[in-house]
């Protein structure tokens, strides 16, 4: 239709915006049309051809830094590929004290230091971290819980006690109300010991590094599978995306980043959001601009020339 050559033409006009069709229009019809339609027509509507909006995705922090809260290189990879995608982040964690703190150099136990998790968080956010206690999932499109001792420490007591441990009861509401709402979920390193709680027979992994692990999530009723850190596994069922990020055997950080690229665009497609750069196009305003341009009557015989008879205009949009 010539709402994809339309769109073409928008392309040559706005190369930012990438518009991509099922069709390949021959070069002569994008050239005959490129001549009918002034480019600063176009201009004025560009400002209609939007890309798809993008919603936001929650994550929630256990604080900040691997052997007492969140492992700081799988949150920064979720965060990345998340925002390249063009989805917005919020941030959220318990608003409590952690449990101890380290010092990630010696990696011992830093008695004397209390820190608090939301403040914690926000060293790797960025931005405010949100009280975890006003998280509703029906605001979101996802939900997204990386790795760290924080979880098996602070959000969790899984450290102490991996068959009968104690999830916090915000952080266990936050997993409940997700998925009772449909809302997709991702977890990454340890975070899925909690899925295995809370969820019912659902499947994760938990790597391949610390076999009891798997086990113990085994006994929690998960099916946990073994799987290398740039694998992932997808429960369709309970709309579940886990990877093993640094449970994985000797991972290099790339590795840890590329499973969790991995784990986000599986996220995105239970979701149910387009998974394209081009987004979602008006044509009906590029028919229009063409229409005002040349004539509805020109408009039409060009449509038939180049599409056959029966061709009409103002068709709903294309699948992109």
């Amino acid at each position: 239709m010539f709402r994809r050559a339309a769109s073409l033409i928008v392309k040559n006009v706005h190369q930012y915006n990438k518009c991509v069709t099922n069709n390949v229009l021959s070069k002569n019809t994008s050239a005959i049309l490129l001549n009918q339609i002034n480019n600063n027509q176009l201009r004025n509507y560009a400002a209609q051809v939007q890309s798809v909006e993008r919603g936001t995705v929650a994550v929630i922090l256990s604080g900040c830094g691997y052997l007492d809260g969140t492992e700081i290189t799988e949150a920064v990879s979720t965060m990345v590929h998340l925002t390249k995608k063009g989805y917005k982040l919020a941030f959220f964690a318990p608003d409590i004290e952690q449990e101890e703190t380290y010092d990630h150099v010696t990696k011992t136990l830093d008695k004397n230091e209390v820190r608090n998790i939301r403040v914690e968080g926000a060293r790797i956010a960025r931005q405010n971290v949100l009280k975890l206690e006003q998280y509703r999932p029906q605001a979101f499109e996802a939900l997204v819980i990386p790795g760290g001792f924080g979880v098996a420490k602070n959000l969790s007591n899984y450290a102490e006690d991996p068959i009968n441990f104690k999830i916090h009861p915000e952080v266990e509401k936050a997993i409940t109300s997700t998925h009772d709402a449909k809302v997709p979920i991702a977890m990454c390193c340890i975070a899925p010991v909690l899925a295995a709680k809370l969820i019912p027979g659902c499947t994760i992994t938990l790597g391949d590094s610390e076999p009891q692990t798997t086990e113990n999530a085994k006994t929690l009723g998960a099916n946990c599978v073994q799987k290398s850190v740039e694998e992932i596994v997808i429960d369709k069922d309970n709309k579940l995306v886990t990877s093993p990020a640094y449970m994985g055997k000797n991972p290099a950080a790339h590795e840890v980043f590329d499973g969790i690229g991995k784990m986000i665009d599986a996220l995105v497609q239970l979701t149910g959001s387009k998974n394209d750069d081009s987004g979602e196009i008006n044509f009906g305003v590029l028919e229009e601009v063409a229409i005002k341009k040349i004539g509805k009557e020109k408009f039409q015989q060009l449509k038939e020339q180049y599409y056959g008879a029966g061709a009409n205009a103002g068709n709903t949009k294309p699948t992109l």
